[in-house]
């Protein structure tokens, strides 16, 4: 058996950095990319194959700023994540009053200031300086670079990263960093996307570009425990759907911790993708116009330039685009005021209750979650 095996492949998946003020990217960032997922054959772990053009346009996207999903701020949509993780990194290191702690992808800084708060002493890291409003505003202290060419001297008490593992080609080398930056009693924190369902579907939804690896709660385990941590707890966010997992510098040198591997056979993302396109076509057939609301998880099963409405309750998207895609993001208010005939709803974190809440305000609309649009086929 090869050591990665490709499990799936699109020539052409839309290269989506964030939500963009015309419907293409910036000057120099490309449209589309080829995207590969392949699977590490020792410890299961889903992973996109690292192309050369992808890593160059990434690179290109983090020195401005990119940003995937919703920012850890004090706005409504933000808030809850902060504080939800916030709970967990207290708790796992028993307290923050006088700890040394190290953030990285700081992204705007909030989190550094809720650290703060709680009487923590806090230095972050974030690739460009397009927040640094954000971080002056906070009263933060970011080191621009990337982990570790720009590792603040000397020894933490912990090392917190939300959402950054994904973004990596190779996590358990920057976990073994980390664990070098670590006083002998100290922790990492992380916050990962939890990929549990979407595997065992063959859901393409959690695949984009910036994502490098997809885990589960076994291969999460897996990479800390061969970055040399030990005493792993992993859990289920409170708020979102994301894996939390707290670990210490292992006590003994410890055989490496295999995951378990799902049978490869039962992988098949291309056969639900395909399935979905056949939906959309056959909406388009009809002459019936679709519409998916908190679209973003969406993208990688609609071809370029789909024609479609974007929804999405987070009012800094509105009126913005992502790349390809004509149609400006639109709010809720206006898909009451201008319904369409089928709504796919692409969040699986909230898409029961977002369902709840706007059947009945849409009475002519077929209403669908898009898992279940997957799962139909």
């Amino acid at each position: 058996m090869s050591a990665r095996d490709i499990i799936f492949e699109l020539d052409e998946l839309v290269f989506c950095i964030g939500p963009v003020d015309e419907p293409k990217n910036p000057v120099g960032l490309p449209d589309v990319l080829p995207f590969r997922l392949e699977r590490a054959s020792q410890t299961g772990l889903l992973r996109q194959q690292p192309l050369e053009d992808v890593l160059v346009a990434l690179n290109r996207a983090y020195a401005s700023g990119s940003l995937l999903g919703p920012a850890m701020d004090e706005t409504v949509v933000g808030q809850p994540y902060a504080l939800d993780f916030l709970s967990f990194v207290a708790d796992s290191v028993r307290g923050l009053q006088g700890k040394r702690i190290l953030e990285i992808g700081a992204g705007r800084g909030y989190f550094l200031k809720l650290l703060s708060d709680q009487g923590a002493f806090c230095i972050g890291i974030e690739p460009g300086l397009m927040n640094k409003p954000h971080w002056d505003r906070y009263g933060v202290d970011v080191v621009e670079g990337f982990f570790p060419d720009v590792a603040p001297p000397g020894y933490f008490d912990a090392i917190v990263a939300y959402a950054l593992l994904e973004h990596v080609v190779d996590p358990e080398a920057v976990l073994s960093e980390m664990r070098e930056k670590l006083h002998p009693h100290g922790m990492v924190c992380i916050s990962v996307p939890d990929c549990s369902s979407h595997i065992i579907d063959s859901d393409c939804s959690m695949l984009f570009h910036e994502h490098f690896s997809y885990f589960d709660i076994n291969t999460l385990r897996t990479v800390l425990i061969n970055a040399g941590f030990g005493d792993v707890i992993i859990t289920r966010a409170k708020y979102g759907g994301a894996l939390y997992a707290a670990a210490s510098i292992a006590k003994s040198e410890e055989n490496n911790y295999l995951s378990p591997i799902c049978d490869f056979a039962k992988f098949n993302f291309t056969g639900k993708r395909n399935a979905v396109l056949k939906s959309y076509n056959s909406i388009l057939s009809r002459g019936e116009h679709l519409g998916i609301f908190a679209p973003l998880r969406a993208i990688p099963y609609l071809p370029p330039a789909a024609k479609v409405r974007f929804f999405d309750d987070d009012e800094s998207l509105t009126g913005r685009f992502y790349p390809t895609f004509g149609s400006p993001i639109e709010s809720r208010l206006k898909l009451y005021e201008m319904p369409v005939d089928e709504l796919w709803v692409a969040s699986r974190t909230f898409g029961r209750e977002l369902i709840r809440q706007m059947s009945p305000m849409l009475p002519n609309t077929r209403v669908l979650a898009l898992s279940d649009v997957i799962k139909a086929e």
